[in-house]
Order: structure tokens, then C-alpha cells, then sequence
């Protein structure tokens, strides 16, 4: 039996595959980048680790025209919340605690 995939599931195949591959560096790479001692708290250096990783992985992986950057990066910045806060709550935090 033979599956037909069209170009759109195609992408979406590519884009998840490109999400739960490379992602993750960009979530490791953000909060060890940022200074945990500059934030009053640990939601305000998750806020920052969420939005520093989400705009990086977008401005690197996900090509699109300058002017939709700010729409894909809050698009995607949903699904890295989810990501970040079912697999990467626990490193990010007891980081945060080892720093401050």
C-alpha cells in the first residue's frame, strides 16, 4: 500500500521534525546565554528563555518574508511554551537555582 503525501503534509512533516530535532539546542543555548541574576524571578528568566529560543529558532529554521516575522515568531512562540514547559520546566529551573 502506497501513502500519497502532498506538499503541505510534507512541510508539516519537515517543520515538526526540524521543531523536536533542533529546537531543543535553541531552548539549551537560551538559558544558558542569559544571566539568571539579572531577572527579579524564575517566570521572568522563563519568559525570556521562551521568547530568546522561540524568535532564534524561527529567524534561523522557518523561512519567510522579514515583514511575517514577528506573526511566525508569536505563532510559534505557543507551541515552544508547550515544549519548553512539558519537557525543559525542570533543567530551566533547577539551572536558574544552581546560577542565582
Amino acid at each position: 500500500m502506497k501513502i500519497i503525501i502532498t506538499e503541505k503534509q510534507y512541510d508539516t512533516l519537515r517543520l515538526r521534525r526540524i521543531v523536536f530535532t533542533e529546537f531543543p539546542k535553541y531552548i539549551t543555548s537560551a538559558y544558558k546565554w542569559l544571566n539568571p541574576k539579572s531577572f527579579n524571578n524564575f517566570e521572568e528568566f522563563l519568559e525570556r528563555v521562551i521568547f530568546s529560543s522561540s524568535g532564534d529558532f524561527v529567524a534561523s529554521n522557518i523561512y519567510t518574508n522579514p515583514e511575517n516575522y514577528d506573526l511566525i515568531r508569536k505563532e510559534f512562540q505557543k507551541t515552544a511554551t508547550e515544549i519548553i514547559m512539558n519537557g525543559y520546566y525542570d533543567e530551566i529551573l533547577e539551572y536558574y537555582n544552581s546560577e542565582v
